[in-house]
């Protein structure tokens, strides 16, 4: 939870309770991962910069915010033996549509380019009980979203491992360290 005298003298910031608004928007779940698409989809920002509470920018976003609002949904892929976290008999038969794994903790999404994918994204976070089961979350959801619509999106490559930490670059510089297993983490060591 935010605290939000933390953000006192930002103009322009507003914090608002997503269990205060989801008494008053059709919500069936909303827990950790269904709240990401919770958020997304009742924001009033066209272009949101993602990030998971354990990521952090560590250069200058507005590179990637451009590069969503020119191809709708920014993402690097995630690990290689993640590529069947998806069972997609149960869940879309008609498989990937060549959209890979998708690393869920960082994203740079325009969203009047993929409202529709946000919506099925979202209803399939809403109806986490039966798709977690297929599945390995809300990054996951956004694979089949796209898979279903086939909406070209960008994958800025692999998001490399380094040790504790995804080290997303861009322009051959780290951009987002997405610290899952380390806490304190230099994102200057060299990704493997």
């Amino acid at each position: 939870p935010i605290n939000p005298s933390d953000l006192d003298g930002l103009d322009g910031v507003e914090v608002i309770d997503s269990v205060k608004l989801s008494q008053s928007v059709p919500t069936r779940i909303l827990r950790g991962w269904e709240s990401k698409l919770f958020a997304l989809a009742n924001t009033r920002f066209e272009t949101v910069l993602y990030l998971d509470a354990d990521a952090y920018t560590v250069g200058d976003p507005a590179p990637l915010l451009d590069l969503a609002e020119k191809h709708g949904f920014v993402f690097w892929e995630d690990l290689p033996n993640t590529i069947h976290n998806v069972k997609w008999g149960e869940v879309w038969p008609q498989g990937d549509n060549g959209i890979p794994p998708i690393q869920g903790g960082q994203l740079a999404i325009h969203r009047p380019s993929v409202w529709r994918e946000i919506v099925i994204a979202h209803w399939m976070n809403q109806h986490s009980d039966f798709y977690y089961q297929h599945m390995f979350g809300d990054q996951d959801t956004w694979r089949v979203s796209f898979a279903s619509t086939g909406k070209k999106i960008l994958n800025l490559g692999l998001a490399p491992w380094s040790e504790v930490a995804f080290v997303c670059p861009l322009a051959h510089k780290p951009l987002v360290v997405h610290r899952c297993q380390g806490k304190c983490f230099d994102p200057m060591i060299s990704p493997r």
